[in-house]
């Protein structure tokens, strides 16, 4: 399903909060948010149901970015590609950096076309110059300064529900699906094993309905990067390394 993404918001910053799930708590936490959120429209757009949302990382020649989020560092940046279709040939990609400054992540998008994201593959960054928004020489600063190159792509199915009126977002995160970037499928790592992924997104106070759920159902927050997933799943070798 592929919807329009027009008004997606470019740039934001808040504060996220991010707890593992089974799968049958993540549906009653579901239906217990639909009365005081509503979906999102991109769920609406999809008859109520999942979206898809796509990514392509990049990073160091020595994994720079996954290395930091595993030192925990609280102020990191990671660099991808986001689309919200199966097929990367479309209208609707994004160049994103996403970063964090101690409890808040902000994010920083603009739109690419599909040759754009073909020169990024290649780690040809001469458009990204030729740009007007200061966005892309940032960018153009990370690839040049980290010597940026894709190394891995994750898939998953989100459902969201939006609270306007405390500028508020929880997300459902599942069926992530890893791979190496020159590969064509998504079969072979699923790194959550089945799990699922909730975000809790917000500006300043959590409102009370979801202070509430979290207590209630004594959920726990965890340090997760679907991102990171996705590297231990397909590079068993960086991880042997960055653990010793």
């Amino acid at each position: 399903m592929v919807y329009d993404n027009t008004k997606l918001q470019l740039e934001f910053s808040r504060i996220e909060h991010k707890y593992l799930l089974l799968p049958t708590i993540a549906e009653r936490l579901k239906k217990y948010l639909s009365r005081f959120a509503e979906m999102d429209i991109a769920n609406k757009k999809n008859n109520n149901q999942a979206y898809f949302v796509k990514s392509i990382y990049f990073d160091s020649p020595t994994l720079t970015f996954a290395q930091e989020k595993i030192e925990g560092c609280s102020d990191r940046i990671k660099i991808r590609v986001r689309t919200y279709a199966e097929d990367e040939n479309n209208t609707n990609l994004f160049l994103e950096i996403k970063g964090k400054k101690g409890e808040r992540i902000y994010k920083q998008r603009e739109r690419i076309t599909f040759l754009e994201l073909q020169s990024l593959m290649r780690c040809d960054l001469e458009f990204l110059l030729a740009k007007e928004e200061d966005f892309f020489k940032r960018v153009w600063f990370w690839f040049s300064y980290y010597h940026l190159s894709p190394k891995v792509k994750n898939s998953y199915e989100r459902i969201s529900f939006v609270d306007h009126l405390v500028n508020c977002k929880v997300s459902f995160d599942s069926e992530l699906r890893a791979n190496a970037v020159n590969a064509q499928s998504f079969l072979q790592k699923t790194p959550l094993n089945g799990m699922v992924v909730m975000e809790v997104k917000f500006d300043k106070h959590l409102p009370k309905y979801l202070a509430e759920m979290i207590s209630q159902n004594e959920l726990k927050r965890v340090s997760v990067s679907k991102y990171l997933l996705s590297v231990q799943a397909i590079n068993n070798k960086f991880l042997t390394i960055i653990n010793n």
